[in-house]
């Protein structure tokens, strides 16, 4: 009769243990310990909050690492035009000198509106005239966000020869 005691309380403590193994919890119902389960509820409630809301936060950045980076392709892009504007100045009018700056601006004009209409991410673009403001959140609250703001207009770049070209 000891003997099938024991047997039971083994089988049973290996029932709880193989449980522990097979959820990772130590608690995995409210049955084990009611006030512990709940606590633990929560706090994997508040992990997955806290994982969309990081999510969110990475989506937002990669958004603006996108507009970054075609802001400094265009703010090279403009600093090569403002060279070329001077080397178009001092050339010849009608030259073959002038006629390759002039390629060559353009060709810098051409680079930025690439720039402007390639800096998407997510379907996102910031200098987009249709963009709208994505929000982003920052926390598990409702009023927990940041807006990242569109520019809300067309940009305009200029190019030698009178043309305009629109971003």
């Amino acid at each position: 009769l000891v003997a099938l005691q024991n047997l039971n309380n083994t089988s049973r403590d290996l029932s709880i243990t193989q449980n522990r193994v097979n959820t990772g919890q130590k608690v995995s119902s409210a049955k084990d310990n009611g006030a512990i389960f709940a606590i633990a509820t929560n706090q994997r409630a508040e992990m997955g909050a806290l994982d969309a809301v990081k999510q969110s936060m990475q989506r937002g950045q990669s958004i603006v690492d996108v507009a970054l980076a075609a802001g400094e392709t265009i703010t090279k892009a403009l600093e090569e035009q403002k060279s070329l504007a001077v080397a178009i100045e001092s050339s010849v009018a009608g030259s073959a000198a002038e006629t390759a700056y002039l390629a060559d601006f353009n060709a810098r004009g051409n680079e930025i509106t690439k720039a402007l209409g390639g800096a998407t991410f997510d379907g996102v673009n910031l200098y987009s005239a249709a963009a709208a403001d994505v929000e982003v959140k920052t926390g598990t609250g409702a009023t927990d966000k940041f807006v990242l703001k569109a520019t809300g207009g067309a940009t305009t770049v200029a190019t030698a020869g009178g043309s305009i070209l629109r971003a």
